[in-house]
């Protein structure tokens, strides 16, 4: 039997990056933006469950599907998001933002090492799926109003002092 430097569980553990794009399903990705426009980001929610008993029943399986992912915390019919959720629901308003006035971009300058050339990777990933181009390989450009959410999406995985986003004119 091989002897591992760590402990077995290590590595059969399911790492999460928070800059990989979550998979969910859109009746999962409806309540998530649901509960985070309703303001459980940061607050506990109670909520009704809406319309009919089928609905009822899509709405409770999905609230139920969120919490046994993680990105939920239940307390009777009051939710709160974890980190996880609240990650989740910043790359959904990011994905949502609306367009800037024409004579402005949204651009994000990053100075991430050599040593952590990974994180440099992701982070290049996540922009390109956010709807950014290069103009530089640390400086991306989007016309799109991203900037808030950005920045605290950016605080939140603890990379604010290496990323920043910011509105500029033309």
């Amino acid at each position: 039997m091989p002897a591992f430097s760590k402990p077995v569980e290590f590595y059969m553990q399911k790492r999460i990056n928070p800059l990989d794009p979550f998979r969910l399903t859109s009746g999962t990705l409806s309540v998530l933006r649901w509960l985070g426009d309703k303001g459980a980001i940061g607050f506990w929610l109670a909520y009704e469950i809406p319309g009919n008993r089928r609905t009822q029943k899509i709405f409770s399986g999905n609230l139920s599907r969120l919490k046994k992912d993680g990105f939920i915390k239940k307390d009777g019919m009051k939710v709160i998001f974890t980190e996880k959720g609240r990650l989740a629901y910043l790359k959904l308003k990011i994905e949502r933002c609306g367009l800037l006035p024409e004579d402005q971009v949204c651009l994000v300058v990053f100075d991430v090492p050599e040593k952590e050339r990974r994180l440099r990777k992701l982070v290049r990933k996540f922009l390109n799926s956010a709807g950014f181009f290069s103009i530089q390989k640390s400086v991306w450009m989007s016309r799109f109003d991203a900037t808030k959410e950005l920045n605290e999406y950016f605080c939140l995985i603890g990379l604010d002092d290496k990323i920043l986003a910011f509105t500029a004119k033309k």
